[in-house]
């Protein structure tokens, strides 16, 4: 009884910290709003440490066309950080640049052209990333869509550094 309580308090301790060094990385690359704040949370990049991702700038689908769009949270706010067009790859902002993405492979449930899970990879080598891997389920159906939970981004660079992004959206059509 007692081994299982430390292993869980761990669990939730490795949990907590790695959730949090994901939300670092993706603020340190917002916009800042207070630009003060922005000055005391600046760090450097160094080449070995796993990928770090911003916000992408297009909220939507393109009209009449379906895919997936991914947020997760920065200081209690969804920020948009992964879009998928069926057919047509994704996108990512990685390390300041914007990345398209291309799928190597897919499995699991699909709705709206859309898997489940998903491989990228992209053939921009200033990316350095060698694979984006899109694990998700679906959730509860709505008009033109489905809602996207318990979702996981794994990042993997060519020096082997992954960086986990827990991430929730939508999969569905725009008209």
């Amino acid at each position: 009884m007692f081994k299982k309580s430390i292993c869980l308090s761990l669990a939730v301790v490795l949990t907590t910290a790695g959730c949090s060094s994901v939300s670092q990385g993706i603020s340190n690359r917002l916009p800042a709003r207070d630009n003060s704040a922005a000055q005391t949370h600046s760090r450097t990049i160094n080449a070995t440490e796993a990928p770090d991702v911003q916000a992408l700038p297009v909220t939507s689908l393109p009209s009449g066309q379906c895919g997936m769009l991914l947020w997760t949270l920065d200081a209690k706010e969804p920020v948009l950080v992964f879009r998928a067009i069926e057919g047509q790859g994704a996108e990512m902002i990685i390390e300041g640049r914007s990345t398209q993405l291309d799928l190597v492979s897919q499995s699991g449930e699909n709705r709206y052209g859309i898997t489940s899970t998903q491989q990228y990879t992209t053939f921009d080598m200033a990316a350095d990333i060698s694979s984006i891997n899109v694990d998700t389920s679906f959730g509860l159906a709505f008009e033109n869509g489905v809602y996207v939970e318990n979702g996981v981004i794994t990042l993997t660079n060519n020096q082997g550094w992954e960086r986990l992004l827990p991430v929730a959206g939508l999969t569905g059509c725009r008209n």
